[in-house]
């Protein structure tokens, strides 16, 4: 155990990029391991992405009702959260489209997977059409894939993009034998 919770140099990143990418692999899916950067927590790998992708002084959409926490990073950072209205079936896309129109927006945070506090889980179509969305207006979309290791086919959202993305982050903070996670984020570039 003692080896286990050793920090790991450099010499030993790539193969704990390795065995990362291959824990995260959903279906057909398996992300590149030189795209995983590890981070201190998740809310680390969200402040990390918002700060990297979203300028100073624009604005992110949100779900109106969402993990709190992702409201004050983006607030801390210089980001105005604009609430987006939900459905049933996750964000509004009316309302997204409306926030668009009433001033422009630089990224969309969604959480596709059991989303906190509400538990939605986003269907592919709903994913499809934020998207869609994001693509007409050149947004990013920061996915946080927190609860995704509890959906054994739902691969994160990007996969299921078109061609043409601007770019894409992930979140995934994923729960080893309860005892530790290990958090980190893709980089979209």
């Amino acid at each position: 155990m003692d080896a286990a919770l050793r920090p790991i140099g450099v010499y030993k990143l790539a193969a704990a990029r390795e065995t990362a990418a291959a824990f995260l692999a959903k279906g057909v899916w398996t992300p590149a391991p030189d795209t995983l950067i590890f981070s201190g927590s998740g809310r680390q790998s969200i402040a990390a992405a918002i700060s990297a992708l979203v300028p100073v002084g624009s604005r992110i959409a949100i779900g109106a009702v969402t993990y709190p926490t992702v409201k004050s990073l983006a607030a801390r950072l210089g980001v105005s959260p604009v609430p987006i209205p939900m459905d049933a079936f996750g964000m509004d896309l009316d309302g997204l489209d409306a926030a668009q129109r009433i001033g422009p927006l630089s990224a969309i945070y969604v959480q596709p997977v059991l989303q906190n506090p509400l538990g939605i889980s986003l269907s592919h179509a709903r994913r499809r059409e934020i998207i869609r969305v994001a693509e007409k207006h050149g947004l990013v979309i920061i996915e946080d894939h927190v609860y995704g290791f509890l959906a054994d086919d739902e691969p994160p959202q990007h996969t299921l993009r078109g061609t043409g993305f601007p770019a894409f982050a992930g979140n995934d903070s994923a729960e080893f034998v309860g005892l530790m996670s290990v958090p980190f984020h893709r980089n979209p570039l």
